[in-house]
């Protein structure tokens, strides 16, 4: 967005930031130019509906709060035009913690070069987040580019439950445009560290970036009517050794939300690395586990079809939280599996096994099962009719419940596989075990 023709106003030129944007309300749209350094905030900075308002650090500066019951930092209500540039919110002072910006914009939003320092352990709510941002009208657009808050919050964990904590970065209802977050760090949040699942109407596009154990979810996604929700290329680290809340990776909740070049790693883990709703679409995606948890969980009534294409999953975690890696419940529309490839080292945890699909219409295409020992590598057990085709499976075992047997395997590769299969009446083209060249 080019600003360049708008009015400039120098904060150094005034005793404060609040003094400043007092003493110019007519000028409109308005660059705020704040020196570099540390200013204070005693105020909330509130801006209503004007043509464009933009906080600019030159190069960078500082607002610090130290007030414990300001409540809200920096606002956009109805501005068309807003923009907050290299600004740093030093919330470090003890009981310190108001939502640094708050936008609802019809028109543009830009937040580029942002970071909050201080981890926020005032957890008063409302605010419930960090961040607010909301695209009010359906032509709306708005990037938050290299977003940093990694001091995330602190966790209540006799008084309060997760969901009463703070939010990284929220997109509510009143969302109506396309917002997209491009390369940002948001760690720690106890309750969700980008919540987009109520966005309203509106699209939220997740580019990139670093999420860090955040809990209920690291990014949660929901049902945008103008397009779906996408995460792409984010890396998620899930670390349980120093933390006391847990929540999943990547959850596609609601819609058909797209889910690509994702990677997801977690160890001593208690919750989904990947979680999927109501339908979704999953591409060449990696998930990387040592801990107990579910690499992947597909449960509830799915109104959309979901298809995962090119997941790699690496899993080495015993079964002391879960049982199964991946499991696939729930019933609706179609899963489809193709292209995907299950790595499991579960021969030292006779406790835990590989994928567990206890719902009819799934579809394994051209997918690669590898398990040590003698755990399963995939079971079908309350799966009615499910497709299994030109795949290949490298030790375990291949199980199939007596409720499952209306089942196809066609064209499948078996190596070092031990299976019930032979016991049912399955296609004439199923390869049986010792006959394939594998």
């Amino acid at each position: 967005m080019d600003i360049e023709s708008w009015n400039v106003v120098d904060v150094g030129e005034y005793g404060s930031v609040g003094e400043a944007v007092t003493r110019t309300p007519e000028r409109d749209p308005v660059i705020y130019r704040l020196p570099a350094g540390e200013h204070r905030l005693e105020e909330e900075l509130h801006f209503g509906e004007r043509a464009g308002v933009a906080l600019v650090g030159t190069p960078d500066a500082t607002l610090r709060v130290t007030d414990p019951e300001m409540s809200r930092a920096v606002t956009f209500s109805g501005t068309k035009r807003a923009v907050v540039e290299n600004v740093e919110f030093d919330f470090s002072d003890p009981g310190v913690g108001p939502r640094a910006i708050g936008a609802a914009v019809p028109e543009r939003l830009v937040v580029e070069n942002v970071r909050v320092r201080g981890r926020i352990d005032r957890l008063e709510r409302p605010p419930a987040s960090l961040m607010w941002f909301n695209l009010t009208t359906p032509a709306g657009t708005g990037v938050v580019r290299n977003l940093r808050m990694p001091d995330g919050c602190s966790h209540e964990r006799e008084t309060k439950q997760q969901h009463n904590h703070r939010i990284g970065v929220s997109v509510e209802a009143e969302h109506e445009g396309t917002l997209r977050l491009r390369d940002c760090d948001v760690r720690g949040f106890v309750d969700n560290g980008v919540y987009a699942k109520s966005s309203g109407p509106g699209r939220t596009i997740v580019e990139g970036g670093y999420f860090e154990n955040n809990g209920n979810a690291n990014v949660r996604l929901g049902a945008g009517e103008r397009g779906h929700d996408v995460v792409r290329d984010a890396t998620i680290v899930l670390d349980g050794g120093g933390v006391d809340h847990t929540g999943c990776g990547i959850w596609a909740q609601d819609g058909r939300p797209v889910v690509e070049g994702c990677t997801i790693s977690a160890t001593n883990w208690e919750n989904d690395l990947l979680r999927v709703g109501r339908g979704a679409v999953v591409r060449d995606t990696t998930i990387e586990s040592d801990a107990s948890s579910r690499a992947l969980k597909i449960a509830g009534e799915r109104a959309h079809d979901v298809l995962v294409d090119g997941l790699l999953v690496t899993d080495s975690g015993s079964g002391e939280g879960r049982q199964y890696s991946v499991e696939v419940g729930g019933g609706g529309e179609t899963v489809t599996f193709r292209n995907c490839a299950f790595r499991f080292d579960h021969g030292p945890h006779a406790d835990r096994h590989g994928v567990h699909v206890g719902s009819p219409g799934v579809v394994f295409d051209s997918c690669r099962f590898e398990q040590t020992g003698d755990a399963n590598a995939l079971l079908l057990m309350g799966a009615g009719r499910s497709d299994v085709r030109f795949s290949r499976f490298r030790g375990g075992t291949l199980g199939v419940n007596v409720d499952s047997t209306a089942s196809v395997f066609v064209g499948n590769q078996y190596d070092g596989v031990s299976t019930n299969v032979g016991d049912f009446g399955f296609d004439a083209e199923f390869d049986t075990v010792g006959e394939s060249d594998g």
